[in-house]
This record gives C-alpha cells, sequence and structure tokens, in this order.
C-alpha cells in the first residue's frame, strides 16, 4: 500500500482542510515544532483506512478539532497491487457516519463502516493493529530489542510481535474444552435415551410379534363366529315379537258387518240421486234461454254496436258536430301564411347571389396589402444584409490592426531570450562538473574510515580482521577522517546543479514560448489581412464603392431610402383591406339576421299546418271509426252527422231491453242452483261421508296388514280400486277380511321358526366361548384387543431399535472424534499454564525475524554484516561473530531499522507489500556521524522502492531531505501543513548549527 493523496479536515488541531500531495515522493520528513501537529498527519491516515484513531480503538468522536464545526473528514488516494483506490471516512456534527472507498480504475465501490472495514483489510492485507505495527516504527524500540539481554529481550519481542495475547489465550482454550466437554455429555446423554443393544431388541421383538399375529388371528375368528351368532339370537328375537306384535294388531280390527253397512248406503243414494236429477233439468233450460239473450248482446259487441260501442259512437258524434267547424276555419288562415313566407324566400335568395362579389373585392384588397409587406420585408432584409456586411467589414479591419501590434512585440521578444538560453547552459554544464567532483571526494574518504574503523582496537601481534595474519611490530591503527565537510561540499554542489538544472529549464521555456508567440503572431497577422479583404469585397459588391471613415447612414442611404418608402405603401394598402373586410362582413351580418328571421316564420306556420291537420286527419278517424250501421256515409257534414246520432241513439234504446230480460232470467237460475246445493249436501251427508269413513277404516286395516313383517310365504293384499264407487267398495271389503285371516295364520307359523332360530343360536354361542376359554364375547374382544397392545407395543420397540441403531452409531462415532480433540485442548491448557507453548512460538517467530533480518541488514551493508540467532552479528569481512555492543552508532541503527523492517514484514502475514514507512522520531540522540549512516540506510530503503517519512523536530535532520512537509500551528486557524519550498528548506538547513529543535 502507497499512499497517493491525503485530504484531511476538522481533525485533533486541524481545523481548515489540509490536502496532502505524496505522488513521486519517496523520503520525506515531517518537521515541526513539538505540538505542532506532525503525528496527526499519520492520525489522519489511519483514520482514512481504518476509520479509528491510532492510540486507542476508541470512537472516533476523539479525533474532533476543537473550535471547528464538529465534523471529520478524511480522505485518501493511495496505490494497493496496481490499483488505485479512494477511502472517504466523515463524521458529521449531525446524522449518520458515512463511509465510502471506490477503485478509481474499475469505478467498484464498497459503501458502509462494516463493509469498507472489511474491504480495506483484504486489499491493504492488514488489519488495524498489524498496520500500526508494519508502518510506524517508533526506532527506539527496536533498538532496545538490538541491544537487550536474553531474559529480557524475550518480552520484548512478545510484546512487538502481539505474542503476549498467547498467555491470554488459556481462558479460550479451557472454555473450548470445556464446550467440547459439554457437547459430548449431551451426547452421552442423547445414548442413554436411545435403544441399547438395538440388535438383540430387533431378534427379541421379532420373535414376539410372530406369536402375538398367531394369538390375533385366533381371537379375532372367534370373536367374529360368537358376533354372528349374537346377531342372529338378536335378529330370531326380533323377527318373533314384531310377527307376534303384527298379528295383535289386526285381531284388533272387526272381521263381520261390513256387508249390511255398504247396502243401507246404496239405498239412500238412489233416492237423492232422483230429486238432483229434476233440479238439473230445470236449471238447463233457465242456461239455454240467457245463453240465447247474451249471444244477441255479444254479436252487436263484437259489430261495435253493443253497449259500450253505442256509447262511445254517441260521444264521439258529439265532438265532431262542435269541433269540425274550428279546424275547416284554422287550415285555410295558415295556407294564406305560407303562401308569405314563400315570397320572403325568394327575395332572400336574390341577396345571397350578391355574397361572392363582395369577397372578391376583399380578397383582392388583401392580396395587395400582402404583396406590399412582402416588398418591405425584402427590403428590411436586405438593409440588415448590408448593415451586417458593413459591421464585419468594421471588426476585421480593427482585428487586422492589432495583430500588426503583437507580431511587432514578439518580434522583440526572440533576441533576448536567446542571449538567456546560452547563458543558463554554460552555468549548468559547470554545475555538473561540480556534483561529479564532490561525489569523487567523498567516496575516497568513506573508504579511508572503513579500513580505519576495521582496524580499530588492533595493536603489533593481533590477527589482522582481513587476512587473519599476525599484525608486524610497527602497526599503527589509521585514524578516521571526518566525512562531514565532503558531505557538506556534496550537497551544497548538489544543491546548485539543482538550482542550475531549473534556471536552464526555465530559460528553455522561456525561449520556447517566445519563438511560439511569434509563429502565431505572424499566422494570426496573415490570417487577419486576409479576413479584412475579403469582407471589404463582399461590403462593396452589395452597396458599391465605400468609404469606412463615412458613417453608416451615409454608406447606406440607398437602402434606407427603399425601406421607407415600401412601409407608406404597406400602411395604403392594409387601410384599403381593412375596410373592403369590414364591408363584406355588414353584409354577411345583415343576410344571416333576415335568413333566421324568414326561418323562424317558416317553422312557425309549418307547424301550424301541421298540428290542425293532425286535428282534421283525427276528426275523420273519429268519424269512420264509428260502425258503419250507425253511421251516414264516409264524410261528416252537420246533415250527416245528425243522422248518424239518430241511429246511435235507437241502438242504445234497443240493448237496453235485451239486458233487463237476460237479468230476469239470471235470477231464475240462482233459485235453482241452491236447490241443486242442498241436493248435493245431503248426499254429502248421508251417502259420501259414512261411506268415506267406512273406507278409511278399512284403508287402515290393508295398511296394518301390509305392515306386516317379511313373512316366508307372503299373502296379498287387495287395494281399492280407482275410481271407486259404493259397489267397488262393497266387493273388496270381503276380499280385505279373506286376506287378513291368510295373514294372521302365516304370522304364527313364521313366529315359531324364529324361536327355533334363537335355540340355535344360543348354543353356538356358548360352544364358541368354551372352547376361547372365554366368560362372553365381552370377554373374547378384551383379550384381542390386550393381545393387539403388546403386539403395538413390541413393534414400536422394533421401530425405535431400527431407528436408534444409525443414529446411535452416528452419535458415538462424533463422541469418540470430540473426546481426543478436548483432551488435546486440556493438554494445551496445561502447557499454556505453564508457559511452554508460548515460549515455542516466541523461539519460532524469532528465528523468522532474524532470518528476514538478515536478509534486509545484509542488503543494506552491501553484504557485510548478518544476524546469528542469538542476536549476534557475523562481520563477513573478518569472519568473526560481534556483539551488538562493538558496533558503531549507525551500524546500531542500521541493525534495529532491518529488526523493525523484519517485525513489519511478520506483522503483515502474507498482507500486501508495505510500500511507506512512517518513523516517529529517533534522530535526536544520534551524533553526525551516526546520524550520516542512518540516513544513507534510509536513502538505500527509498531507493528499493519505498516511501519513507521522518517525524521530526530537528533541523540539523532537513538536510538529509529533499522534501519536507512543514506544519505549523497557530491560535487563529490551527494546525496546517505545506511542502516546504527551496527557500524554506534553505533556512532550515542555514540555521541555528546544532541540534537546536524547531521554535
Amino acid at each position: 500500500m502507497r499512499p497517493l493523496r491525503l485530504q484531511f479536515k476538522g481533525l485533533r488541531s486541524y481545523r481548515n482542510e489540509q490536502v496532502i500531495d505524496f505522488t513521486n515522493i519517496s523520503l520525506m520528513a515531517i518537521m515541526g515544532d513539538t505540538g505542532a501537529g506532525k503525528s496527526s498527519v499519520f492520525e489522519a491516515l489511519c483514520f482514512a483506512l481504518y476509520g479509528k484513531p491510532t492510540w486507542t480503538a476508541l470512537h472516533s468522536d476523539m479525533l474532533v478539532a476543537h473550535g471547528g464545526d464538529g465534523a471529520v473528514r478524511a480522505e485518501l488516494t493511495f496505490l494497493a497491487n496496481g490499483k488505485r483506490w479512494r477511502v472517504t471516512r466523515a463524521v458529521p456534527a449531525r446524522g449518520r457516519r458515512q463511509d465510502r472507498l471506490v477503485g478509481e480504475d474499475d469505478g467498484q465501490q464498497f459503501n458502509g463502516t462494516t463493509e469498507v472495514d472489511n474491504a480495506i483489510e483484504a486489499i491493504v492485507g492488514l488489519n488495524r493493529d498489524s498496520f500500526l505495527k508494519a508502518v510506524l516504527l517508533p526506532q527506539g524500540k527496536f533498538q532496545e530489542l538490538l541491544q537487550a539481554t536474553p531474559g529480557n529481550r524475550r518480552p520484548i519481542l512478545q510484546a512487538a510481535l502481539g505474542l503476549e495475547r498467547i498467555s491470554d489465550m488459556r481462558p479460550q482454550v479451557q472454555d473450548k474444552a470445556k464446550n467440547l466437554q459439554d457437547e459430548i455429555d449431551k451426547l452421552e446423554r442423547t445414548l442413554g435415551e436411545l435403544t441399547t443393544d438395538p440388535d438383540s431388541v430387533l431378534e427379541e421383538t421379532s420373535l414376539q410379534l410372530a406369536v402375538l399375529a398367531g394369538q390375533i388371528t385366533d381371537l379375532t375368528v372367534a370373536a367374529a363366529t360368537c358376533d354372528q351368532a349374537k346377531t342372529a339370537l338378536a335378529t330370531a328375537e326380533r323377527c318373533g315379537a314384531d310377527l307376534r306384535r303384527a298379528a295383535e294388531q289386526l285381531r284388533k280390527y272387526p272381521q263381520q258387518g261390513w256387508d249390511d253397512d255398504y247396502r243401507q248406503l246404496s239405498h239412500r243414494d238412489a233416492e237423492l240421486s232422483q230429486r238432483r236429477l229434476a233440479v238439473e233439468s230445470e236449471i238447463a233450460s233457465a242456461t239455454a234461454q240467457e245463453q240465447q239473450l247474451q249471444a244477441a248482446l255479444d254479436d252487436a259487441d263484437r259489430q261495435g254496436t253493443g253497449i259500450a260501442g253505442t256509447t262511445v259512437a254517441l260521444t264521439t258524434l258529439r265532438s265532431l258536430q262542435r269541433d269540425l267547424p274550428q279546424i275547416h276555419d284554422k287550415l285555410a288562415l295558415y295556407a294564406g301564411r305560407e303562401s308569405e313566407t314563400q315570397q320572403k324566400r325568394t327575395e332572400l335568395e336574390a341577396r345571397r347571389q350578391a355574397l361572392p362579389r363582395h369577397a372578391q373585392q376583399t380578397r383582392e384588397a388583401e392580396a395587395t396589402a400582402q404583396q406590399a409587406e412582402a416588398a418591405l420585408d425584402l427590403a428590411k432584409t436586405d438593409l440588415d444584409l448590408q448593415q451586417s456586411l458593413l459591421l464585419h467589414a468594421r471588426d476585421a479591419h480593427g482585428q487586422a490592426t492589432k495583430t500588426d501590434r503583437a507580431l511587432d512585440k514578439a518580434e522583440a521578444a526572440v533576441p533576448a531570450t536567446t542571449h538567456a538560453l546560452t547563458e543558463a547552459q554554460q552555468a549548468a554544464a559547470q554545475a555538473d562538473s561540480d556534483v561529479d567532483d564532490a561525489e569523487a571526494a567523498v567516496e575516497a574518504v568513506r573508504r579511508r574510515n572503513s579500513a580505519a574503523h576495521a582496524a580499530e582496537g588492533h595493536e603489533p601481534g593481533t590477527l589482522c580482521p582481513v587476512c587473519t595474519r599476525p599484525l608486524p611490530d610497527d602497526f599503527r591503527a589509521p585514524t578516521e577522517t571526518d566525512i562531514t565537510q565532503a558531505h557538506n561540499a556534496l550537497k551544497d554542489a548538489k544543491r546548485r546543479a539543482t538550482g542550475k538544472g531549473t534556471a536552464l529549464a526555465t530559460a528553455q521555456a522561456a525561449h520556447d514560448r517566445a519563438r511560439a508567440e511569434l509563429t502565431a503572431a505572424t499566422a494570426e497577422t496573415l490570417q487577419a489581412h486576409a479576413d479584412f479583404q475579403a469582407s471589404f469585397d463582399a461590403l462593396t459588391a452589395a452597396v458599391g464603392p465605400a468609404d469606412l471613415s463615412q458613417p453608416d447612414s451615409e454608406i447606406l442611404a440607398a437602402a434606407f431610402t427603399t425601406v421607407e418608402a415600401a412601409t407608406a405603401h404597406v400602411k395604403h394598402t392594409r387601410s384599403a383591406a381593412d375596410q373592403a373586410r369590414t364591408r363584406q362582413k355588414e353584409f354577411e351580418v345583415e343576410l344571416r339576421g333576415d335568413e333566421k328571421d324568414l326561418i323562424r316564420q317558416t317553422k312557425n306556420v309549418t307547424e301550424s299546418l301541421r298540428s290542425w291537420t293532425e286535428r282534421r286527419d283525427k276528426a275523420l278517424d273519429d268519424y269512420r271509426s264509428i260502425p258503419e250501421d250507425l253511421r251516414d256515409g264516409t264524410d261528416p257534414t252537420a246533415a250527416t252527422l245528425d243522422r248518424a246520432f239518430e241511429r246511435a241513439e235507437q241502438q242504445r234504446k234497443h240493448l237496453d231491453t235485451l239486458t233487463k230480460k237476460a237479468a230476469a232470467i239470471r235470477q231464475h237460475l240462482k233459485k235453482q242452483h241452491t236447490a241443486f246445493a242442498e241436493v248435493r249436501n245431503l248426499i254429502s251427508d248421508d251417502v259420501d261421508k259414512p261411506a268415506s269413513r267406512l273406507a278409511d277404516q278399512l284403508l287402515e286395516l290393508a295398511h296394518r296388514a301390509a305392515s306386516v313383517p317379511q313373512l316366508t310365504r307372503p299373502v296379498d293384499i287387495p287395494t281399492r280400486p280407482q275410481p271407486w264407487c259404493l259397489e267397488t267398495d262393497t266387493a273388496w271389503a270381503g276380499d280385505l277380511v279373506r286376506a287378513t285371516q291368510q295373514l294372521l295364520r302365516e304370522c304364527d307359523r313364521d313366529a315359531a321358526v324364529h324361536d327355533e332360530n334363537r335355540r340355535q343360536a344360543q348354543t353356538t354361542i356358548t360352544t364358541t366361548l368354551a372352547k376361547a376359554n372365554a366368560t362372553s364375547p365381552e370377554d373374547l374382544h378384551q383379550q384381542a384387543g390386550k393381545a393387539q397392545r403388546l403386539m403395538e407395543e413390541a413393534q414400536d420397540r422394533h421401530d425405535k431399535a431400527v431407528a436408534d441403531k444409525p443414529r446411535r452409531a452416528e452419535i458415538e462415532q462424533r463422541r469418540n472424534l470430540l473426546k481426543p480433540e478436548a483432551d488435546s485442548l486440556n493438554v494445551l491448557s496445561d502447557l499454556l499454564q505453564k508457559g511452554e507453548f508460548l515460549s515455542f512460538v516466541t523461539e519460532q517467530r524469532q528465528k523468522a525475524v532474524l532470518n528476514i533480518a538478515t536478509e534486509l541488514l545484509l542488503d543494506m551493508t552491501a553484504g557485510r554484516f548478518k544476524f546469528l540467532d542469538d542476536f549476534m552479528i557475523m562481520d563477513r569481512e573478518t569472519g568473526r561473530s560481534r556483539d551488538v555492543k562493538t558496533l558503531s552508532g549507525g551500524e546500531t541503527f542500521m541493525a534495529s531499522l532491518a529488526l523493525a523492517l523484519a517485525l513489519a514484514q511478520l506483522t503483515s502475514r502474507g498482507g500486501g507489500r508495505i510500500e511507506a514507512l512512517f518513523l516517529d522520531e529517533g534522530f535526536g540522540s544520534l551524533d553526525t556521524r551516526t546520524l550520516r549512516e542512518a540516513m544513507d540506510a534510509l536513502n538505500h530503503q527509498a531507493t528499493a522502492g519505498r516511501m519513507i517519512a521522518a517525524i521530526t523536530h530537528m533541523r540539523k535532520v532537513a538536510d538529509y531531505f529533499d522534501d519536507i512537509l512543514l506544519v505549523t500551528n497557530t491560535e487563529k486557524n490551527g494546525s496546517e501543513a505545506h511542502w516546504a519550498t527551496p527557500d524554506e528548506r534553505d533556512r532550515l538547513i542555514d540555521g541555528d548549527p546544532g541540534d537546536e529543535p524547531l521554535e
């Protein structure tokens, strides 16, 4: 992960928005006074990535700046695995916090705290704790690890690698072991609920099921036999009792005396029948006379001359005598008015013929006005075109004059920039030569110092650290030369070369810019003069010879005169057209008003004629609707209406006479019907009702006989003949009595048969119970039910054993798998309690750290130094191991830095490559030589591709960094960070000597 751009606001002492661009930064320093806010830059970086501060895992509200708006926001653009990402974290003063991660290369997005946190850990390859150990490296902490005794080194290494958490794992291991034991106990309880030995239970229940199946079959057959016999016994008892009850009911009815009752009823019926025939004859004679009179009245009704028709005819004739004279007068009146409307219609048609002439006059006037308006539009268009051409010509003339002045200025600037470029090239070449000389001087001093350091502490006679031979007696160890002056000379030479290079680039850019401006000015001048000539030619083609010094009104005088004349002509023709349109409209309005009046009059006359004609036609229809026998002719006149009225009056009187005769005959018929009803009542009381009572008794007897239960030899019961009479009922009564007597004899015989069947069924029940050793049929069923329950219990045990067998095997297998794991956890818990496991892990991790640190240290020291397993240093130039206390300050720093980088790499646990490291302080205690060696080591790391950021407030460090992020803090604005300008960097380097911190 490599940061590219950091933007934050409202974070700790930074109230205002800060933007830090890390692009193309490799070795940088973050400098400022104590408390200025240097470390808060890293807080912003950590908050942007992980949404929390560095010092604790507390809520991000702890980061909110005092005196700000209550909101904190950070946005980091970074590169990971070749892909650019932008993560934003914002906690507003009110409302929900915002967390968002966007892939700038492919647009992939993540939103929400949890989703963004998980994505960051996956992309960076580190969680927050590992990131703080792998990216923020407090140098002094790892120098302490390097120089600690073996006894003190172990806790330091455990803390740096987070191994102290292993000691905290014992409660977790114990909890895991307890959970596993709880699960094992639960499995044991489950096994206790399952069948203990499924195979033996299956064998036992299979045999028991077979025996019980045979018993159940025997008991079921015996119970069925008893049930059948019991049913037969009940049937015999019920049938015998039913037959005896039926016979007893039949014997309650009398078997004699029916013949005498029917003979008496026949004699009374003959007597009353003769009286009924006499009354019926009188009724028939009177009915014939009444029908004859009614036929005459009905015939008159059919011809329309009945009572109702004659009454209607009289009413109609009276109405016609009153209305016909008025109808004839009205028809004559409206016929005359119809002739008057026809004459007015002819006059309007003549006026309508004049309409086209008025319309033609209007169209001609309108066409003349439109032609005048078109001529005016054409004149205005021509004037607009000439004004546009004149304006364009004036603009082109002004532009050509302007480009001429710009060309003169560009031609004057080129000689000066050419001279300045030549001088800058000479100065840059001399500065590069000075840098080469300074680098050669530094390398010579470094070689001399390496030899002096190798011989340090050696005397004549000791072994040479290079060839291992004894040193001669006159050996004197060379002294180390101070390389500071050479380094300062090199730094000055590089700074001067950088300044001269910048001046050369500036001069070259100014020269190129002057030549480009000259070329552009020349092209613009030529184009401006060409544009002016083209626009002036277009103007003269439209208006003729023109002088641009004259005003527009004189150059375009002809066009203005043409527009004024056309405007006056349009005004005159438009007035004439409006007058013609007004005359046409007034004529049309007057004509439409007269037409509406005529239509209204015509409608009134037509409707009146239609109304009175309809009334006349209705009067004729009313007259013709009168029956032909009553009216006189087909056309109603005063004379014919009088004669018809007289005929209708005579017909009405004739019908009154016939009606009175019919009423007298109907009164006689009413008396005869009363006599007939009296005879019919006597027949009902003396004959029909007694006969009905006898028949009801016989029907009840027949019903009782028919309801006798099924007999072995059925007896047919005769039914009452239909239709019935006294003679047929007499014969039916004799047949029914004889059939009843036969039925009684059959009932007695079948009852004796059922008694015998009852005795046989009882014998069968007794025999079956004795064979089954049962006391009753119910006892048989109880024994069968008991056997069935035993069989169901055996089947349940059998089914449970079948189901439990595979489950028991599965649970036993699970228990056998968990038990070794639980035992192992218990052993691990004991090891954790004794510290043996932590010692083993620490030893393995120490070897891994030393292996990685050795590779880094070899790379930093050009293959000279490496770590041994006991933290001793192997000097490959001498071939001997050295205690870390014999290392120089620079060598100690490089060894400590190698350990720090190794721990950072190991902490990343296989995540993405860490391409940025932040070193927080650590330079204040280094002397000049050690500081120089330490910075050479950091330069080496930066050259390898990492971005190295050192946080410090020491002035002397500034000379070693090309890029410095300067942090300041004021009461008004709070903390602010910006990249130091070259002048600010020089002031830091050239400030007060010594190790004075920034004030």
